[in-house]
């Protein structure tokens, strides 16, 4: 069980929220006020821990955790009863997840928000609302059959994709939603990014460079009737003879108009194009920004967009894989600090080293013996820095990790890269 001997000295405090601490003079009425989960990669509650003050003589001179609750769980989320530490009421364990004691007892049902879970079977306690979609997996299975590595949310697949796609099925075509910030004074330059998923829930998550922006052979740079700044949300309907999402990517561009209220909202419509100029769908946006002639603009601009295609099963993957290697990155330096801090004696002030996770960056790695092939990774790094209280002649250094999610991808001639099953899916 986790009980850690950590003293946080009086220099760094905690932020104030709100709550009054524990003072010099009265150590005990408001202690523990605060309490902090202590979770690991999959986002269990090991322990809960108070903010005691630390009293020497009536001086504070730091904070003194006591742990509250704790607990360690059996693969599939079962408490291990002889290293329970009950703690009074406290709801939240595996996965971070609430229990439900009320009809199967204490730790023997967990709500995911979507469905009840059983930790004792390792099995949801009705079908998975999704199970068509995915004929591998058992309708009752969790976290993918992969529990040590992967948890599951709440039973449902990630909600952008989700809604999306069900307004393309409904239109049976290409829906796309993203986020751009433009310039514009006669020329324009700007950026966008986002998502577009086809009826099937297939995913295209994109970047769009357009104006000067766009670097090609004979671009003009589009042009725009107005000198403007704006920040607006897209929602773009293709038509339903554009079933590729390949389509997509490459050289485009737009022409439309857009109007502003009091200079300070935006609203605009433009006609999507093909490389050949011709229409392809309509976008609409709604955003903030500033416009030099407030009552509105004509503008034309040609754009190159690049991304990445992968089915809904893969995107779904991609994206959980990403949460399991955030809380993996968070727990690998809590555990750094907790070993330097037991070399140190217990105290964190007196500890040589700390560690501070980078964030998580998406890559591809080359797949042995495939030409062309390549598996989705995620990278991150510890950055372990000296604390310049007590080793001031320590050098900083980098540990790297990384996570290989295995989903193939192809790169093509343009740099985007393409998964291997949605290819296949055109030779069915």
């Amino acid at each position: 069980m986790l009980t850690p001997n950590v003293v946080i000295p009086a220099s760094s405090p905690l932020a104030n929220d709100g709550y009054p601490y524990a003072t010099a003079t009265d150590p005990v009425e408001n202690a523990g006020l605060r309490q902090y989960e202590l979770t690991n990669h999959l986002g269990n509650v090991v322990a809960v821990i108070s903010d005691n003050h630390v009293n020497n003589d009536g001086i504070p001179n730091g904070y003194q955790p006591i742990q509250l609750y704790g607990r360690e769980y059996f693969g599939f989320g079962g408490v291990m009863r002889s290293l329970n530490i009950a703690g009074s009421g406290y709801r939240y364990g595996f996965n971070g997840k609430e229990n439900d004691d009320e009809v199967r007892g204490a730790n023997d049902e967990i709500d995911y928000g979507k469905r009840g879970y059983d930790p004792r079977i390792g099995r949801f306690m009705s079908v998975d609302p999704l199970a068509k979609r995915y004929p591998y997996y058992s309708a009752y299975q969790f976290a993918g059959n992969t529990p040590i590595q992967a948890s599951d949310l709440d039973g449902n697949e990630p909600w952008l994709r989700q809604t999306i796609k069900a307004v393309s099925s409904a239109r049976n075509a290409i829906t796309a939603v993203s986020t751009s910030g433009t310039t514009e004074a006669g020329l324009v330059i700007t950026l966008s990014s986002g998502m577009a998923v086809d009826p099937k829930g297939n995913v295209l998550t994109f970047s769009t460079n357009g104006g000067l922006a766009a670097a090609f052979p004979g671009n003009p740079g589009g042009f725009a009737t107005n000198a403007a700044l704006s920040w607006t949300a897209n929602f773009s309907f293709y038509n339903e003879h554009l079933r590729d999402l390949r389509k997509l990517m490459g050289v485009g561009g737009n022409m439309g108009v857009s109007a502003g209220w009091k200079e300070v909202v935006v609203l605009g419509r433009s006609v999507e194009q093909d490389e050949k100029g011709n229409a392809i769908g309509n976008t609409y946006q709604l955003g903030l920004g500033f416009g030099a002639i407030p009552y509105g603009e004509i503008g034309s601009t040609k754009s190159v967009t690049t991304g990445l295609i992968l089915t809904g099963t893969e995107y779904d993957k991609v994206y959980n894989d990403k949460t399991t290697v955030q809380h993996q990155a968070e727990q690998a330096a809590v555990d750094y600090d907790y070993a330097q801090t037991q070399l140190a004696g217990g105290n964190i002030a007196n500890a040589l080293f700390m560690a501070l996770p980078s964030s998580i960056k998406t890559d591809y790695q080359s797949v042995d013996g495939k030409a062309n092939a390549y598996h989705i990774v995620y990278n991150y790094s510890l950055y372990l820095y000296p604390n310049g209280l007590v080793n001031l002649d320590g050098k900083p250094a980098w540990i790297n990790k990384t996570f290989d999610t295995g989903v193939e991808v192809q790169k093509d001639e343009d740099g985007n890269y393409i998964s291997t099953s949605y290819r296949n899916q055109g030779k069915q």
